[in-house]
């Protein structure tokens, strides 16, 4: 997916802490991991899906009141 959206893949250790180190230095702007943890640059740092799992309520939220104005 990075190569054909042409970005830097960035492979790490096991292990959130390393991506969270990415985040910080700001050369990601999401981490996620085989576990399905997920962290987003720029909100609360953490790797249990709490975030990710809003944010996509909300852009659900967002899509059906678009489609619903149609």
């Amino acid at each position: 997916m990075a190569k054909h959206h042409n970005v830097e893949l960035h492979e790490t250790p096991v292990g959130f802490k390393y991506i969270g180190e990415l985040i910080k230095q700001d050369k990601i702007a999401i981490g996620g991991e085989e576990s399905a943890g997920l962290s987003i640059r720029h909100h609360v740092p953490e790797k249990d899906g709490v975030i990710a799992g809003l944010l996509c309520c909300e852009m659900v939220a967002s899509a059906a009141s678009r489609w619903a104005s149609n």
